[in-house]
């Protein structure tokens, strides 16, 4: 072998040996080591190639199929062995037929090519496929488990609402019997009553009322949970809803001694609402901010257009003592109650502001607060104005994928 084959071999890491037709070796070219595993380097020659290579233990009909010309080559890709110090070894095996152009001898020509690093990235690369294939199957045993969890909590869900519903309806209706028998009790046995019975009266009123409007928010939320509720969008002037909300809100007012100041801006677009379930979010919003605000204290309700001009947006504050930041997450769950309500003793459901989200959200508009503890808070709430005929027609051109959030 001259010197630029074996520059060549060596670089490569290539070593060969030749056999007679009886497999014996006949000579060694390039490194011994790699030839035989284990790096033995005892001699070689003379030596029947099926002793000294055990990869070929099982082959020799193979082997003898390539020496008869019936198979161009036998072939094994990236077999791991060990050197004379232990260390794994990737190497590539090749045997083929070769004939002696000057005597026309016949024999094997076995090559062995060192291909540890490629044998490694190699080796690598699988153990991270069937790391990812091990976790793909985790991953869509999960999914799996988590398509049964979600399908038994949507089951959950339906049957909470459907009992929610009911039991709202089948308690509705006896307590507005009991409520109207009330009034007709008042009205008619007046002047026969003591201040002691009508002081009862007044009592089972007020509790009635409470258990109404409870019954009625439990209601609201149920539909909402099942995507049940529905809005009737019309322009509609936001000052008659204001007004309409102020007068059934008076009476709660006056019984705290609290003032409420309006501050409603001049030449308002009408709003794109639903004014009923309107009257309800600013109606929710009073009556949060009434519940914190102490007695003879003073709320503000604003309404003014926001930049844009698209929405109108209206503001509620309050003198109460602020909202804690632990409890930002969680101020529009439903049925939360926030400490200072425990605190307080408040009566409700923890179900205002959970619906009044949820309404300001079906109408298009968003709801948000600002709060420092000690000083109060502010709730924002948006609403879409009607708008004109020809601002419509190119609102209904505007891109799927263009931010509609209203500027605060």
């Amino acid at each position: 072998m001259d010197v630029i084959a074996q520059k060549i071999f060596a670089e490569q890491r290539i070593a060969y040996a030749l056999t007679d037709d009886q497999y014996a070796i006949t000579s060694v070219h390039g490194n011994p080591d790699i030839l035989w595993d284990g790096g033995r380097t005892r001699t070689a020659v003379g030596q029947p190639l099926l002793d000294l290579v055990p990869e070929l233990t099982g082959s020799e009909a193979c082997v003898h199929s390539v020496l008869a010309g019936e198979t161009d080559a036998l072939r094994f890709e990236s077999l791991n062995r060990t050197d004379a110090d232990g260390k794994d070894l990737y190497v590539t095996l090749v045997v083929q037929r070769w004939e002696d152009e000057q005597t026309g001898a016949l024999g094997l020509l076995f090559v062995v090519q060192d291909i540890t690093e490629h044998g490694k990235v190699q080796q690598e690369l699988m153990q991270r496929h069937n790391e990812l294939r091990l976790l793909q199957g985790r991953l869509e045993r999960q999914n799996q488990e988590l398509a049964t969890t979600n399908a038994e909590l949507r089951l959950m869900n339906e049957i909470r609402s459907s009992f929610i519903s009911v039991a709202a309806h089948e308690l509705r209706t006896p307590l507005t019997s009991i409520y109207g028998f009330l009034e007709l009790l008042q009205d008619s046995g007046a002047d026969n009553l003591t201040p002691e019975q009508q002081e009862n009266l007044g009592w089972i009123e007020s509790s009635t009322q409470r258990l109404l409007v409870t019954l009625s928010e439990l209601l609201d939320a149920a539909r909402i949970d099942a995507d049940r509720l529905e809005l009737v969008l019309r322009p509609t002037p936001i000052r008659g809803i204001v007004d309409k909300a102020l007068r059934e809100f008076e009476p709660w007012l006056l019984a705290r001694d609290q003032r409420l100041v309006v501050e409603v801006a001049e030449d308002l677009p009408q709003a794109l609402c639903d004014s009923a379930r309107m009257e309800q979010v600013v109606g929710h919003l009073l009556s949060n901010a009434s519940k914190f605000t102490p007695e003879e204290g003073v709320l503000v309700l604003s309404v003014q257009p926001t930049a844009s001009g698209e929405f109108l947006r209206l503001a509620v504050t309050d003198q109460g003592n602020g909202i804690e930041q632990k409890e930002e997450d969680h101020l529009f769950e439903r049925f939360y109650r926030s400490e200072q309500v425990r605190k307080n003793g408040t009566a409700g459901a923890g179900l205002g502001l959970y619906i009044t989200r949820s309404l300001v959200e079906l109408h298009g508009g968003e709801i948000w607060y600002e709060s420092k503890p000690g000083q109060g808070s502010t709730f924002y709430v948006t609403v879409p104005a009607a708008t004109p005929a020809p601002d419509l027609t190119k609102a209904l051109h505007r891109s799927p994928n263009q931010d509609t959030r209203p500027a605060h």
